[in-house]
């Protein structure tokens, strides 16, 4: 008897392996298309963290699809860097940016208020329009920019 069952049970499992259809479908894609991202560092910085921030890049590399884009840069002034974001958008399509170190930052002040402080719109919005319309280093005015 249990010859027998076990005969009726793999006869069983025999015919719906048969009957039944298995779908396997990959979405993945074949081609992995890599982002660039830039680091700006002071040059100064870099050459006492050149080691450590070479095995960030290396490990950032092995494990994402990235490109990652190294400026060591004397630059002092956030018009500066701004540029230099401008250029690398444009050249190489970079889709995000590190800034490391002690990177000059554009200062906003509200009309209304008063209020000052760090404006890191100016690192993002690299298509729109600031400008400082009281000459006092402090930017008050801003039109973003289409993208």
């Amino acid at each position: 008897m249990r010859n027998t069952y076990r005969i009726t049970l793999i006869s069983i499992i025999i015919a719906i392996l048969l009957t039944t259809t298995v779908e396997v479908s990959y979405t993945r894609s074949l081609s992995l298309q890599k982002d660039n991202i830039l680091i700006i560092i002071n040059d100064k910085l870099y050459t006492r963290t050149s080691k450590k921030l070479d095995r960030y890049i290396l490990d950032v590399e092995e494990r994402f699809p990235v490109n990652i884009i190294l400026n060591t840069t004397s630059i002092t002034t956030a018009e500066g860097i701004r540029s230099l974001l401008q250029q690398e958008y444009e050249i190489n399509h970079i889709k995000g940016s590190i800034l490391v170190g002690q990177i000059p930052f554009a200062l906003w002040e509200q009309g209304y208020g008063g209020n000052k402080g760090i404006l890191s719109l100016f690192y993002e919005d690299l298509d729109g329009r600031f400008e400082d319309r009281d000459n006092n280093g402090f930017y008050d005015y801003h039109i973003f920019g289409e993208n």
